[in-house]
């Protein structure tokens, strides 16, 4: 009985140290870093192509959107007004 609960102890204990080091990597400015810069460049590439003269459709998708953030924008100030 005394060797069961000694041994469930030390697997309790190898456990702790496996759940830290996996709560020491997600919490790592390491990890944060590498996924920002990475959500940065994907989001560049993909304004770049968005924005390249070449494609229409992406021009014609950014002209609206402009517009109706514009048109928001006009729509806030004449209520601020």
């Amino acid at each position: 009985m005394k060797i069961d609960l000694e041994k469930e102890i030390d697997l309790i204990k190898e456990r702790n140290k496996r759940v830290e080091l996996d709560k020491a990597w997600e919490t790592s400015l390491f990890r944060v870093g590498f996924i920002s810069l990475i959500t940065y460049v994907i989001t560049a590439i993909v304004f770049y192509f968005l924005a390249s003269e070449g494609n229409k459709y992406s021009q014609i998708f950014i002209a609206k959107r402009r517009r109706k953030y514009a048109l928001h924008i006009l729509s806030e100030l004449k209520t601020f007004c």
